[in-house]
């Protein structure tokens, strides 16, 4: 199926999806991560935490500001109280990405279109697959 092609993908984080930013933080705190930046995403209505550790992947915590919020953490919240909720990448070349996926045989289905993120200061779009799960693309 996948052919010797190159992905022009360069992987940035791992989203994490809670109900206790504090507890999640804490944790991470403890194996030595540090809090990169913190923001308020009003687009996604969440508050989102990267965390960065010199040797780890950097990790994304998100999570409602208010438990009556609408937020798109909501379905997987609604069940778990923390859960992987993303990966995320970022490239310059998303129609070839695009391109390569359709070719491959790969879903690779927009669900949320080009917004600005305030942690990473790029767009973004959200993207479900049938390989990965829902994959972020940041827009370098």
């Amino acid at each position: 199926m996948f052919t010797n092609q190159s992905i022009d993908l360069t992987f940035n984080h791992f989203g994490l999806a809670v109900k206790d930013e504090e507890k999640s933080k804490d944790f991470l705190e403890r194996m030595n991560y540090v809090c990169h930046k913190e923001v308020f995403d009003k687009n996604q209505n969440v508050t989102a935490i990267l965390m960065k550790h010199d040797s780890h992947p950097d990790i994304e915590i998100i999570s409602k500001l208010k438990n009556d919020d609408v937020t798109p953490i909501d379905k997987i919240l609604k069940n778990n109280l923390s859960a992987t909720y993303h990966i995320a990448f970022e490239t310059s070349h998303l129609d070839d990405i695009e391109s390569y996926m359709k070719e491959s045989n790969l879903r690779f289905m927009k669900i949320v279109d080009n917004m600005y993120s305030p942690l990473f200061d790029k767009e973004v779009s959200f993207h479900m697959t049938d390989f990965l799960g829902l994959v972020e693309i940041i827009h370098a």
